[in-house]
């Protein structure tokens, strides 16, 4: 079923179609794990856009420690795979939480341990939303890279469990956290959810935003009092950091992108040395789009 799915032509490169995890544990025991594309050392004098969430890690991994990446809508565990290597090979203290309860994100337990990353990558086969408990959902034959909670204007076709985020924040009590939301237009009602949390403690947040979210270009309106915001293209391969100044502008640079979308991310200005990483990322060179629209 896999290989008629939409999810496996997305994620799956043509050198690696039809071949056994077997071959990578082999490669992975002869040469070790694949090391991340920077470093410390590379990662202060890196100018590439697609290095900016990078640069976000790095500067929570030295200033944060112990923070928590929540992955919200982590589809198959990308995001958190790219920047949990990168934490494990800086030997950073911190966690990753993944919630996704679509074919999708029951592959994120796989890819976790194919990659050796159990020690930072917990998942959840949970959806987020504005309850705890079960919720519609829809899901798609053939597309299990696209399901939504029916509150997005899905069609109902299956249940599934959900957890508020704020929720997940009271449990875990992180000292700081980077939230990730890729949730088929249920982004603003998470962010709601908790508000108190994203205005009171140090974080990063990365969005989704589409033309045809209204009410959360309002949020990201009145986010801007207590963080700074970057358009950064698509996650998790950015093609550029550029600061957003107001929202009629930002609408009108995303009806002019590919799919008409693009990710938000927004740095909170009580991140410790926050005016570090906010000159850090106002040097970040743009590059082409269609860097990020390669899987």
């Amino acid at each position: 079923m896999m290989m008629r799915d939409n999810l496996y032509n997305i994620c799956v490169p043509p050198d690696r179609k039809g071949k056994a995890p077997a071959d990578f544990y082999r490669n992975a025991i002869q040469n070790g794990y694949a090391r991340p594309p920077v470093d410390r050392a590379s990662i202060k004098t890196e100018r590439r856009a697609r290095f900016a969430l990078y640069k976000v890690v790095d500067h929570m991994i030295r200033n944060c420690p112990g923070f928590t990446f929540f992955d919200v809508g982590a589809f198959v565990g990308d995001v958190s795979l790219r920047f949990a290597n990168y934490c494990r090979a800086e030997q950073a203290s911190c966690s990753f939480e993944c919630f996704d309860p679509t074919l999708a994100g029951d592959l994120v337990p796989f890819n976790i341990e194919l990659n050796g990353l159990e020690n930072y990558i917990n998942h959840h086969s949970l959806a987020v939303s504005h309850i705890d408990g079960p919720i519609s959902f829809e899901q798609r034959l053939g597309h299990s890279d696209s399901g939504s909670s029916a509150l997005s204007g899905g069609t109902k076709n299956t249940l599934v469990r959900s957890v508020r985020l704020s929720t997940v924040l009271q449990d875990i009590a992180p000292p700081a956290a980077f939230i990730k939301i890729d949730t088929e237009n249920l982004e603003n009602v998470i962010i709601e959810d908790c508000n108190s949390f994203i205005a009171d403690a140090p974080n990063a947040l990365c969005v989704e935003v589409n033309a045809s979210s209204g009410p959360l270009f309002d949020t990201l309106a009145e986010l801007t009092k207590t963080h700074a915001l970057w358009d950064i293209g698509y996650v998790p391969r950015p093609f550029r950091a550029r600061a957003v100044r107001d929202m009629p502008s930002l609408l009108q640079n995303v009806r002019g992108l590919p799919y008409g979308y693009t990710d938000i991310l927004a740095i909170s200005r009580k991140m410790p040395n926050f005016e570090e990483i906010e000159a850090d990322l106002n040097l970040v060179e743009e590059e082409p789009v269609g860097y990020s629209l390669v899987y």
